[in-house]
C-alpha cells in the first residue's frame, strides 16, 4: 500500500505526490548541466574533427604519392629501353622501368603514417561523438510519468552515467581530437623538411611554441587547484602525478605522507581547498556582493551569511565596509550613535557587528 500512494492524485492525503513531483525537478536539474555541457562539446568537438579530417586528407593525397614509383618516370623509362632497343643499343643507366625495384624512404612513410595517424584519431573522436549523443538522446527517452518513478528512474540512470564511465569516453574524444592534431603537426615538420629549410625552422619553432604552451597548460592545474586550465588532458595527468605520488608516499612513509594522501581526482582537490580556504572565500564572495551591488535593497537578505562567517572575519569585514562608505567613522561611533551616519545598509551592518562582538564576549567570558 505504501508504495502505492503517491500514484493517486495530486490531492492524496498523504501529500506525497508534490514532494516526489518536486524530488524528479531538482533530479533533473542536476543533470540538466551535465547534459547540456556533455552535447555542447561533443557538438563542437565533432565539427573539428569534420573539418579538421577535410584538411588532413589533402595533405594525404599529396603525401600518399611519395610511396609509389612516379607514373611518368615509369613512361620516360619505358620509351628509353623501347628506343635503345630500336637503335640496337643498351639503354641508359639512369633507365630502370621495373617498378619492384622502387623503393620508398623510411622519412616518407613516417610521414604518410603520421598523416594516416592524424586521420584515424580524428574520425575515431567524431564516430565517438556521434555515439555519444545518441547516448545522451536515449538517457532522456522513455521516462514514466508518475513523480516517484520518475525520480527513481533519473537516479538509476545517473548512477549508470557514473558506474559506466560517460564522462571518461566525454575526455576520450578530446584527448583523441588533440593527438591526432599532435601527429599532424609532427607529420607538417617532416613534410617541409625538404621542401625549405626556412620554412622548416619557422615551422620547428612554431610548432615547438605551441606543444610547450599546450603542455605546460595541461600540467598547470595539478600544481595549484585555483589553475582554470582544466582539460581532459590536465586530468588524466593529475590522474597519473597521483599515483606516482602516491607510491613514492607509500615507498618513503612518513616523510612523504603529504603525497600519499593526495588526492586522487581534480574535484576532490578542489573541494579540500574549499574547505580549507572556506572563510577567506566567503569574505571574498560578500566583499565582491557588496561593493558592486552597495544600495541595492537585496543586499539585507545577505546578513545572515554576515552571521555565518568566523566572529574575527565578519567583525573586520563589517569594519572595513563602514570605514570605506563612511571615511572618518568608526563603527564603535556608528554603533553608540555618535556618528552622522544615517545609512540603513551602514547603521544594520553596525548592529550586526555589535551583535557578533557581543557574542564573542559572552563565549570568552569563564563559566562560574
Amino acid at each position: 500500500m505504501g508504495e502505492d500512494v503517491y500514484l493517486s492524485e495530486p490531492g492524496n492525503p498523504s501529500g506525497s505526490y508534490e514532494a516526489w513531483h518536486t524530488c524528479a525537478d531538482m533530479i533533473k536539474e542536476r543533470e540538466s548541466a551535465l547534459l547540456k555541457a556533455w552535447t555542447d562539446q561533443a557538438d563542437s568537438l565533432i565539427t573539428f574533427a569534420a573539418l579538421f579530417s577535410a584538411v588532413v586528407t589533402a595533405f594525404i593525397i599529396e603525401a600518399y604519392k611519395s610511396l609509389q614509383p612516379d607514373p611518368q618516370m615509369l613512361m620516360v623509362n619505358l620509351l628509353a629501353q623501347i628506343s635503345a632497343q630500336i637503335n640496337g643499343t643498351s639503354p641508359p643507366s639512369w633507365v630502370d622501368a621495373d617498378a619492384a625495384s622502387f623503393k620508398p624512404t623510411l622519412s616518407d612513410i613516417l610521414l604518410v603514417s603520421l598523416f594516416f595517424a592524424s586521420l584515424l584519431c580524428s574520425l575515431l573522436a567524431a564516430g565517438m561523438g556521434i555515439l555519444f549523443k545518441e547516448w545522451v538522446r536515449e538517457h532522456t527517452l522513455d521516462l514514466p510519468a508518475e513523480p516517484r518513478a520518475l525520480a527513481r528512474a533519473r537516479e538509476h540512470r545517473h548512477q549508470g552515467l557514473e558506474e559506466w564511465g560517460v564522462g571518461a569516453i566525454a575526455c576520450g574524444m578530446a584527448i583523441l581530437l588533440q593527438l591526432s592534431v599532435a601527429f599532424f603537426l609532427v607529420g607538417l615538420i617532416i613534410f617541409a623538411w625538404p621542401l625549405n629549410k626556412i620554412l622548416f625552422a619557422c615551422l620547428t619553432l612554431l610548432i615547438a611554441s605551441w606543444a610547450a604552451f599546450w603542455f605546460t597548460t595541461a600540467i598547470f592545474p595539478s600544481v595549484s587547484s585555483t589553475c582554470p586550465y582544466r582539460a581532459p588532458l590536465s586530468r588524466f595527468i593529475f590522474t597519473c602525478i597521483t599515483l606516482v605520488a602516491r607510491q613514492l608516499g607509500q615507498t618513503f612513509g612518513a616523510d612523504l605522507r603529504f603525497l600519499r594522501d593526495r588526492p586522487k581526482m581534480l574535484e576532490t582537490w578542489e573541494r579540500s581547498e574549499l574547505n580549507r580556504r572556506g572563510p577567506l572565500l566567503d569574505m571574498a564572495v560578500l566583499e565582491y556582493i557588496y561593493r558592486a551591488y552597495w544600495g541595492s535593497r537585496r543586499l539585507k537578505e545577505l546578513d545572515p551569511c554576515l552571521r555565518d562567517l568566523p566572529p574575527k572575519v565578519a567583525l573586520d569585514f563589517i569594519s572595513r565596509l563602514i570605514d570605506a562608505h563612511a571615511p572618518g567613522c568608526s563603527v564603535e561611533d556608528v554603533v553608540a550613535g555618535q556618528s552622522p551616519v544615517d545609512d540603513e545598509d551602514l547603521l544594520r551592518l553596525a548592529r550586526i557587528w555589535k551583535d557578533i562582538l557581543q557574542g564573542t564576549e559572552e563565549i570568552a567570558q569563564p563559566v562560574n
